[in-house]
């Protein structure tokens, strides 16, 4: 059994590690796998493996390993967030493989498969176009790992994480509100009460002229100018202009902000 070393702290972990603790702790909940399960058939303990999904300590390779085989995880995915999260890579079978996994067993799982089994990893994607995804994709995994969680799981992650938030040192501080602010945007979009930009149309979804005139009804309600509308909501005037106008529909963040105007106005529907 391999026990979880006390020499790190979460404090001192990148992102890039708190996103491997993530990504492992979804996966695992995905595959129906209890923590004491998954640590029995890894070769590790109850108490090590959780502190690998919870990013107390980096992820040994050599647990990181064999946890990928139990579920079948590429060990590439699991790294970085992106490309296909099957197949499991044996890399004993590689040319070299066996020297490199001596090498590795050792290191971190990030530093391994960053570092010395790198061209391994690198051969392999380039015979799988598949693998040759858009960077872009690692933020979309790990908001879709987050969507994954129950609701009592993402209420226990946010209240882990804002803990160790407060017992991180100020230099590492940043990249928990990171995070942070990821699982927060997931719990509002959960927990937020529809309102008039969800509600109004039959299907669900405002066209961009009733949007329009939802925004400029707020703006008079509140006697504000157009210009001292876009100063007090933070929207550049060209942007809200669009929108009164009709000429550009907000989505995603935008959407949300204005959704917050308008229930601020008084105009969110019950």
């Amino acid at each position: 059994m391999v026990s979880a070393s006390s020499a790190h702290s979460r404090s001192k972990l990148s992102t890039d590690y708190l996103a491997i603790s993530l990504r492992l702790r979804s996966r695992r909940e995905v595959e129906r796998y209890s923590l004491a399960a998954l640590a029995d058939q890894s070769g590790v303990t109850k108490s090590a493996l959780r502190s690998y999904e919870l990013g107390v300590a980096p992820l040994p390779f050599g647990v990181g390993n064999r946890v990928c085989e139990v579920l079948r995880l590429n060990q590439y995915w699991l790294a970085h967030g992106h490309g296909s999260e099957s197949p499991w890579l044996d890399f004993s079978v590689f040319d070299g493989g066996k020297e490199l996994l001596e090498r590795a067993e050792s290191m971190s799982f990030l530093d391994a498969i960053s570092g010395v089994l790198e061209p391994l990893i690198s051969d392999w994607r380039a015979t799988n176009p598949a693998e040759l995804v858009s960077k872009k994709k690692a933020d979309r995994d790990q908001t879709a790992a987050l969507k994954r969680m129950s609701d009592k799981r993402l209420e226990l992650f946010l209240r882990e994480t804002v803990t160790e938030f407060c017992n991180a040192e100020r230099l590492h501080k940043g990249e928990y509100l990171k995070l942070l602010r990821t699982v927060l945007f997931e719990l509002e979009e959960r927990n937020s009460p529809k309102n008039a930009l969800t509600e109004s149309a039959p299907s669900g979804h405002c066209s961009a002229m009733q949007i329009a005139d939802l925004v400029k009804n707020a703006r008079t309600q509140l006697g504000l100018s157009r210009e001292a509308a876009a100063q007090r909501w933070n929207i550049p005037l060209g942007t809200l202009r669009k929108y009164e106008s009709g000429e550009r529909k907000p989505r995603g963040l935008a959407l949300r902000q204005l959704e917050t105007i308008l229930h601020s106005s008084g105009l969110s529907s019950d």
